[in-house]
């Protein structure tokens, strides 16, 4: 009705201006007059969008569920692939895999020092969650102990604190310019909790290279229901994927057994 309205205004204010009299008593009447001979106003659906929520939005804070994508490493498009690229993508996806349970090891401390324990410690930086090894240079003075010199000084509370939170069983020597971290003889007990970590991560390996496996599969099934290859083609595919798993599955067990020992050596 507003719209109607507000439509009944712009076509009587030309005769108002050009000195049209619209009678008082007639006016309601002529008002519903105009608007029945007016067409409908349609309804338009309506988005709102708020610059407050955008830009929550962007920080992460409350993000809509509409404007989440989640994304699986597991998850790969073989829309208009061949069977060797499939097999090739697969491949390269399964070293990936492995590549990553390779850094992920590195960060479990064995007796020795080893600069990459400290990989996966965040710091708190100005409010932003940032790798230590970005804010500061670490090197390894001795085989019984690391120095975290930072770049900014101001920051040394800040990544004493992250190493603490890390639960790497370390206890950083703050000297006020730089960071020390002796490494402590593992105990029997520590080892065995190592000794879990290494497994449960080469597990979580081979879960993932499984998954690659299932994937490549299903895509190659595809390309034979869609009669794009024959039968014994996609056999053959199957059958080299299945070969390409099983061997990356062997160089993941290789890694775990030669991690397990590093741990448990005295």
């Amino acid at each position: 009705m507003i719209m109607k309205s507000s439509l009944f205004i712009v076509f009587c204010m030309p005769l108002a201006c050009s000195g049209f009299a619209v009678p008082a008593t007639s006016f309601d009447s002529f008002h519903r007059q105009m608007c029945r001979a007016l067409p409908p106003v349609p309804t338009f659906g309506v988005r709102l969008h708020s610059s407050t929520l955008y830009a929550k939005a962007k920080k992460g804070k409350n993000k809509p569920k509409a404007d989440i994508v989640e994304e699986s490493d597991n998850d790969s498009s073989s829309s208009g692939k061949t069977v060797e690229e499939l097999s090739e993508d697969a491949k390269v996806r399964m070293k990936k895999s492995t590549d990553v349970l390779q850094q992920n090891l590195q960060t479990i401390r064995t007796g020795r020092a080893n600069a990459a324990i400290l990989d996966r410690v965040t710091v708190d930086y100005y409010g932003e969650p940032t790798p230590l090894n970005s804010l500061a240079s670490i090197s390894v003075p001795s085989s019984s102990q690391l120095l975290v010199d930072p770049y900014d000084k101001t920051s040394l509370g800040d990544i004493e604190r992250a190493i603490v939170e890390a639960s790497l069983g370390l206890n950083p020597n703050n000297d006020g310019s730089a960071i020390r971290l002796n490494i402590p003889a593992l105990t029997e007990e520590r080892r065995k909790e190592l000794m879990k970590q290494v497994k449960a991560m080469g597990e979580e390996g081979k879960v993932g290279v499984r998954n690659i496996r299932r994937g490549a599969v299903e895509s190659i099934k595809k390309l034979e229901k869609a009669s794009d290859i024959s039968k014994d083609q996609s056999m053959d595919a199957q059958e080299s994927v299945q070969k390409l798993t099983d061997s990356t599955i062997k160089n993941i067990e290789e890694v775990v057994s030669k991690k397990e020992k590093e741990v448990m050596k005295v």
